[in-house]
């Protein structure tokens, strides 16, 4: 708004404003204002006073700074709004990015879980094995051990030079229990037919010639040969020396069956050195 006055002493207001805005700042007039205003304009008077033009002015110029302070109060709460407007398209950006990567680590703890559950599968049936060749490894070393067991006992009834450790003196006491055990079934078997006992006699007859053959194997003798009924260290010796004169050598070979040379009796089993 400007003042032009003229040379007269007269003056003329001419309001630069819009109306609309004029009408608005006069509206926010206080009421007390406006009637304070009110006596400075003489009664009956069109044209208002210089005096009254200027408080008119003032008070359109305070108007203009709360307008202008209330213009810059909305333009800050609309840059507060965009401002929140924008923080929260942000928050709700950041939130969209966090619910996927935490979709993303649901998936890829799911997917370690299955290979999780894979792997202790997995490993299930590989203690399974491990157990299994466990007890298989145990019934080996059993078996081994039972194997190792019956090769040393083979071993003791075999000679040095066929791989064993039987010795001279073994194998001699080896065959006098078998002769010890001959002699007894021999004399359960006198005036009986039982099968059963006959059996026991063939059995004690048998083992009597193994162990003399390993024996006999032991001295690297000349052969063995079965006593038949009527037999004597004589004659045996004739048989296979030619001559009589070997039954002593016959007889040392086999003193550990023998106590005199008369002891022969059918089915024991002689060591010919």
């Amino acid at each position: 708004m400007r003042h032009h006055r003229s040379g007269h002493g007269s003056s003329r207001v001419a309001l630069v404003a819009p109306w609309p805005l004029l009408i608005l700042l006069l509206a926010a007039i206080p009421a007390e204002k406006l009637r304070a205003v009110e006596p400075a304009v003489p009664t009956g008077t069109a044209t208002p006073t210089m005096e009254t033009l200027d408080q008119l002015h003032r008070q359109i110029d305070e108007l203009r700074q709360r307008v202008q302070g209330m213009e810059g109060k909305l333009r800050d709460s609309a840059a507060a709004r965009k401002g929140a407007d924008q923080a929260r398209m942000e928050a709700e950006r950041r939130l969209a990015e966090g619910s996927q990567e935490i979709d993303q680590l649901r998936e890829q703890l799911r997917a370690r879980q299955d290979t999780q559950g894979e792997l202790e599968q997995r490993l299930s049936e590989r203690e399974d094995v491990i157990a299994r060749l466990a007890a298989e490894r145990q019934s080996l070393q059993a078996t081994n051990e039972t194997l190792g067991t019956r090769v040393e006992a083979l071993q003791r009834q075999l000679p040095k030079a066929e791989g064993g450790t039987l010795t001279a003196d073994e194998a001699r006491r080896s065959a006098a229990e078998a002769v010890a055990a001959f002699r007894a079934v021999r004399r359960d078997s006198e005036g009986t037919q039982s099968p059963a006992v006959a059996r026991s006699l063939r059995e004690a007859e048998a083992q009597l010639h193994r162990s003399q053959f390993r024996l006999a194997s032991v001295l690297a003798a000349r052969s063995l040969y079965r006593v038949r009924a009527n037999d004597s260290l004589a004659l045996i010796s004739n048989r296979f020396y030619g001559s009589s004169a070997q039954w002593r050598n016959i007889f040392e070979a086999n003193r550990h069956l023998l106590d005199d040379p008369d002891q022969l009796a059918p089915g024991m089993t002689l060591v010919i050195p």
